[in-house]
């Protein structure tokens, strides 16, 4: 992140901005994509209800850090937590669709 925002130091802020939010929003692709056969694992182990609470409150626990200390770095972080989390959840909501239902109402609910 560092290394693609100091070797644009000719682009605008507006450009610097699309580049961080790009990153962003691509780590929860990356997230279901390369981490998803862990997560089945980890889930199938540990439950289903545990992994959504924590992930929900580490979520408000981040939003609430950017109303305590609003800035741009806590935003950032905060965007980037929520974005990871916002991943395992769409694994973990599967996983329960998969569990609660089969053939076409798994199709129905899963959209």
């Amino acid at each position: 992140l560092a290394a693609s925002l100091s070797s644009s130091s000719t682009s605008s802020p507006q450009e610097q901005a699309v580049k961080i939010l790009s990153l962003i929003s691509a780590a929860s692709a990356a997230v279901e994509l390369f981490l998803s056969p862990l997560l089945g694992t980890l889930l199938d182990r540990f439950g289903r209800k545990r992994p959504s609470v924590l992930l929900h409150s580490l979520i408000t626990l981040t939003n609430l850090g950017v109303v305590m200390y609003p800035s741009v770095h806590t935003i950032c972080i905060s965007r980037i937590i929520n974005v990871l989390c916002s991943g395992f959840l769409i694994i973990t909501t599967q996983s329960i669709i998969g569990d609660l239902f089969s053939g076409n109402q798994k199709d129905n609910n899963n959209g």
